[in-house]
């Protein structure tokens, strides 16, 4: 009988290393650099951004006058809520003008960049980059499409070098544990935390039951869940706009995660405020923020 054994890579090649054979495990530590490197809510509008920069201006026509007539049909758009019969008939057929006039100048701007080499096709994309699983709808500038290569090729390798580490309950923990640093190191999942969702009711029924420190815990933990929450659509329309795949198990992650980064600023909120005044005499205001009579 054939035994299978394992080491660790010493290459540096991320492409070997996600791509080696299936007697090659990677340590632990390989599984959890590229588990802080995936992209956070930050990581993914930056991202996003950088997608949008890379397709300005590629079609060669006026951009004032189209964002003239996207005004004109905005302004059309809204009169025709409070036009009846004729008059509106007659709105909506200058509107459809406007639009096929634009839709006209779309088309052949289009043509125009991709015969001039500034955009590329469908086919041209999915022939270029379809090995990677990216799809194509649209006509793309050539940055645009390596941006998408890009970011889908670095997930595959991510996720690769993850699955190749080390399972169980402690690596599960580790990789927890390095999620929420990368969460927390991100402004933008961060600044989701303060979401205010518990009133000054709610904080003054929890700091009365479980203290000053557990109560601030209990709102934080219960800010960072739901701030997760809220913005899991973001997150989504984020992922899916650069075709980086985003399942269920990682919208609750997020949640979860959420909810223990929020946890811990309310322990840290909680432990200052026991540090501070118990209360301001000339203000009626206890530390913990709460009016009091």
């Amino acid at each position: 009988m054939t035994q299978t054994l394992t080491r660790p890579m010493t290459t540096q090649n991320l492409v070997l290393r996600a791509t080696g054979g299936a007697d090659i495990a990677l340590p632990l530590g390989e599984g959890l650099r590229a588990q802080f490197s995936a992209p956070t809510m930050g990581g993914l509008a930056m991202g996003a951004a950088a997608q949008q920069r890379a397709g300005l201006d590629p079609l060669p026509f006026d951009r004032e006058e189209e964002a003239a007539d996207r005004q004109a049909v905005a302004q059309l758009s809204y009169e025709a809520q409070f036009a009846d019969g004729a008059e509106r008939d007659a709105i909506l057929d200058r509107i459809d003008t406007i639009s096929g006039k634009r839709k006209t100048a779309l088309d052949t701007a289009t043509r125009d960049a991709i015969a001039g080499g500034k955009m590329q096709g469908p086919v041209a994309l999915a022939e270029k980059y379809g090995d990677l699983g990216l799809t194509f709808d649209r006509p793309m500038t050539p940055d645009q499409a390596r941006l998408l290569a890009e970011g889908k090729r670095a997930e595959t390798i991510r996720n690769a070098i993850i699955n190749k580490t080390p399972g169980g309950f402690v690596a599960g923990a580790a990789m927890f544990g390095t999620g929420l640093a990368a969460m927390a190191t991100d402004p933008l999942e961060v600044a989701t935390m303060f979401i205010p969702v518990v009133g000054q009711a709610g904080k003054a029924a929890a700091i009365a039951r479980f203290g000053r420190v557990g109560g601030r815990v209990a709102v934080g933990v219960t800010e960072g869940a739901v701030g997760s929450a809220l913005t899991e659509p973001a997150y989504f329309a984020l992922s899916r706009s650069q075709q980086l795949d985003y399942t269920m198990g990682d919208a609750l992650m997020n949640v979860g995660l959420g909810a223990v980064l929020g946890g811990g600023i309310g322990t840290v909120a909680g432990l200052l405020s026991r540090q501070a005044p118990q209360s301001d005499a000339s203000s009626g205001v206890s530390a913990d923020g709460i009016a009091r009579p």
